[in-house]
């Protein structure tokens, strides 16, 4: 009996075991199907990789700044994968994109190794959000979610289907992807592209074009027109920086379009040609051996244009849009044949062709044609402008350009000689060591709504509003190259960093590299017109006439440590322009030749910059210079050492230019160093003994405040430092400054009495003459340039401060505002000043792309 008992314990025990086996395995091994599959149709699903690591790219590279709504909605929901991550082992999450109501929606997909595993995750969820809200679960059409809550608002909402974990803010969205699941289809096979994404980067794009284009637009990929680039499924890896968001991947063209001819394409070598002009809002670029043919095959050109085309194309071409006006140029396989191939369109194609000469100087000149060249618009794809009326053509440089409107077309002339276009612009330069050398085919294109809104429609255009993408980058680039099958996509969306932009330029001229000097405006003594003299970061100086024209430039042995003195050394009102280098002084005449007898080298390397003095208004002039070697050299106009200077030698190294100053009838030479302070007559002597030895602060000039009768300066510990007529010492602390600091000593209270002005590190400090304080002001960088003051009229003055780092100047009142308009793009100390010929103040200043500019002040 108890064996019988036992055998059929032992057989119903079996009978469970093979049960729960069957449950369990079968459990184990159902298919949970791949996000890739369910959302296949949904335009873009991104698949996080590392979702760590995005967060930290995010935080640090300063893009969670730039947009709050993405900061907040992102960072969230990265933190959700973190919470699952931590607990539990996913196989993938995705983030599926779509639009609900008009509104950008998203679904966070966690992909489990198990059913089991999935509930898992629902736990985790469930466990985490009731600790503090309230979570309520629901049924609609079949399918069990749950709504999170927050002051009775559902916030959240989450749900499970056959393995996978969806997350949602919006119900609708939720709802409609679980819907999915229930639909998918189980082919079990993927797209090819989507195996070449890697698992290493921090996440991955999976772009379905055609529904991609449904939910956005995206004329640029949906046209089926015969020039449209036109694919089906793009894979994009994706790579955060500090600056830039790089995605890189494959996309598969459709047949017989423009990207299958382009993927079967050797690569070209990538550069942008030199007719784009610098505002251009949008360009788009081809370059491929066989184009011209190729879009004859799919165009039909006239027989007469393609042959013409064919004797003188090098196979690229490039659209282009500036202002309202539209542009495209065809490059040729040299400059001679773009200027003759024009002259035989008139002679073999269309005599009707007028021809009008656009002068630019008296040595340059264009040859701009007008016709019907309505044939060009078998050029022009669908999805870059409409179709226009091309009236105008002039060959510039190695291109033949067409465009609608006669005054782009004159400008593209007159810019490519100036080297003021596209690719010799500063925010061109940042961007392109990120580009690749090789491509096919780009589009470029500055990232804003007028210039993208094209391209997509209002949905698209407001879902990159409302997540302030506008405000994160400034432009983006698209590089296209034949792989094949396949196309290698190369994108870059560029962030948008603080660089400003003004449009009240009245001119700007292109040096051989960015301004160095503060520039200067001087007399020309044949017509007294006003012109600019400047120095370059390579040594170059150049005079520039009041309209940007360059007169001429020199390049000198190194950078310039003076002011620039004119003088008239014949006495003859013709002036010259007296300066130094470290090792040379300079006397140069109008032409840019130098005087006879000049550059005077000197003995040591001067320790700054000199100075002249002309003591009785005579033009006798006294050439002052302290050498390294702590002598201070005394040249007359004739580069004459001059006898009976009594002055031997400074303690220190004189890091400041010699000063001069008349008072109650008598002379004062006055420097100092970082013991002591000179106060010395005319022959070299001790004029003033000062009762204490007190260095002054390296960087600064000495001022002389004539209502006290006393010198101020400040020392190498920045206190204020005073000694009067009679040599009394007075020093006294208004804030705490380090050695390097600057100062200045002017009204800019517009009282009649000096105030005290010092910029130390990030920080300008304003005290009034009693030493109290007036504004302060903190920039973002470490202030390298010294201050300098300007007066506009009695009761307006200026303090003038330039960021170098940021590529800002500014001007502020006395109240420690700006003034209207500021901050100006540039980099150097700049000058303001009336102009002959102009209206109003000009600010001139140099920036980082070389240029130097001519802002009319409002």
């Amino acid at each position: 009996m108890l064996k019988t008992g036992l055998k059929i314990f032992f057989v119903l025990a079996a009978i469970a075991a093979i049960v729960l086996g069957y449950f369990y395995f079968f459990e184990r091994n159902k298919h949970v199907p791949d996000p890739l599959e369910v959302f296949d149709k949904e335009g873009i699903v991104l698949r996080i990789n590392k979702p760590e690591k995005l967060i930290d790219a995010f935080q640090t590279s300063g893009y969670a700044s730039k947009s709050q709504v993405l900061d907040t909605a992102f960072i969230e929901t990265l933190q959700q994968m973190l919470l699952v991550k931590k607990h539990e082992k996913v196989k993938h999450i995705f983030m599926v994109f779509g639009t609900t109501d008009s509104a950008l929606s998203s679904l966070i997909v966690f992909q489990n190794y198990t059913y089991r595993h999935a509930r898992d995750v629902i736990d985790i969820f469930y466990n985490h959000f009731s600790k503090k809200q309230k979570i309520v679960e629901k049924i609609k059409d079949g399918n069990q979610y749950f709504s999170v809550y927050e002051d009775n608002k559902p916030k959240l909402f989450f749900g499970e289907k056959e393995g996978l974990v969806i997350l949602s803010h919006n119900r609708e969205t939720l709802l409609s992807g679980l819907g999915l699941i229930d639909r998918k289809k189980d082919s079990n096979i993927l797209s090819k592209l989507n195996n070449t994404a890697s698992k290493d980067v921090a996440a991955n794009f999976f772009i379905n074009i055609e529904s991609f284009v449904d939910e956005v637009g995206g004329t640029l990929l949906s046209k089926p027109d015969s020039s449209a680039l036109y694919a089906q499924t793009m894979v994009l890896d994706v790579h955060l920086k500090q600056d830039e968001v790089l995605l890189s991947g494959l996309s598969n063209p459709g047949r017989g379009s423009l990207g299958a001819f382009i993927a079967q394409a050797d690569q070209r070598i990538f550069s942008f040609p030199e007719i784009i002009p610098e505002d251009a809002a949008v360009l788009y670029q081809i370059a491929a051996n066989g184009l011209i043919e190729e879009l004859h095959e799919k165009n039909r050109l006239p027989n007469n244009v393609l042959s013409w085309m064919k004797s003188w194309s090098d196979n690229e071409m490039v659209l282009f849009e500036s202002g309202n006006n539209k542009g495209i140029g065809f490059k040729t396989k040299g400059k001679s044949l773009a200027i003759n191939a024009l002259e035989n369109y008139k002679k073999t194609i269309d005599n009707k062709l007028s021809v009008e000469n656009y002068r630019f100087d008296r040595e340059t000149s264009f040859d701009i044609f007008q016709g019907d060249f309505s044939w060009i618009n078998s050029f022009v794809p669908a999805f870059f402008m409409n179709k226009n009326i091309f009236k105008y053509a002039a060959a510039s440089g190695e291109y033949i350009v067409f465009t609608t409107q006669k005054s782009l077309l004159q400008g593209i002339c007159r810019n490519t000689i100036l080297q003021q276009n596209l690719k010799t612009s500063y925010q061109f330069k940042q961007h392109e060591p990120y580009l690749s050398s090789a491509a096919n085919m780009v589009v470029y294109s500055k990232f804003t709504a007028s210039a993208i809104a094209p391209y997509l429609n209002n949905t698209g255009v407001k879902n990159l509003e409302q997540l302030q993408l506008f405000d994160m980058f400034d432009a983006f680039a698209w590089q296209m190259t034949g792989s094949g099958k396949n196309l290698y996509n190369h994108l870059i969306f560029f962030s948008n960093g603080s660089n400003i932009s003004k449009s009240n330029i009245r001119w700007k001229t292109k040096l051989q590299s960015s301004a160095a000097l503060k520039p200067i405006i001087v007399k020309n003594h044949n017509n007294n017109t006003d012109e600019i003299f400047v120095q370059d970061q390579k040594d170059f100086i150049y005079l520039i006439n009041r309209k940007g024209r360059i007169l001429w430039q020199k390049k000198l042995d190194g950078p310039i440590l003076s002011k620039v003195y004119q003088v008239d050394k014949y006495k003859n009102n013709k002036l010259q322009y007296l300066f130094n280098t470290a090792a040379n002084i300079y006397l140069i005449d109008r032409n840019g030749n130098d005087v006879e007898r000049f550059p005077v080298n000197l003995p040591v390397h001067a320790s700054t910059g000199l100075s002249m003095f002309d003591y009785e208004q005579n033009k006798s002039y006294r050439i002052f210079i302290p050498l390294e070697d702590k002598r201070l050299q005394l040249y007359d106009i004739d580069a004459n050492i001059i006898a009976g200077w009594e002055f031997n030698k400074s303690d220190e190294i004189v890091t400041t230019p010699i000063q001069y100053f008349r008072f109650h009838d008598k002379d004062y030479i006055v420097f100092a160093d970082a013991v002591r302070h000179y106060i010395l007559n005319r022959r070299g002597q001790t004029r003033i003994k000062p009762t204490k030895m007190v260095g002054k602060s390296p960087r600064n000039k000495i001022y002389f405040d004539k209502y006290q009768a006393r010198w101020v300066s400040t020392t190498t510990r920045g206190e204020v430092h005073y000694i009067d007529l009679s040599g009394e010492v007075e020093t006294k602390e208004l804030t705490k400054l380090n050695s390097n600091h600057h100062f200045l000593f002017a009204d800019i209270t517009r009282d009649g009495k000096s105030d005290y002005i010092f910029v130390d590190g990030k920080d300008l400090n304003v005290f009034d003459q009693s030493g109290a304080p007036v504004f302060h002001y903190t920039f973002k960088n470490i202030i390298t340039e010294p201050p300098a003051f300007y007066v506009f009229s009695r009761h307006k003055a200026g303090i003038g401060i330039v960021d170098q780092k940021a590529g800002k100047v500014y001007m502020f009142n006395r109240d420690g505002n700006q003034f209207k308009g500021y901050p100006y793009p540039g980099i150097t100390p700049f000058t303001i000043s009336h102009i002959t010929g102009f209206s109003g103040f000009q600010l001139i200043v140099g920036n980082f792309d070389g240029f130097l500019y001519d802002y009319q002040l409002p």
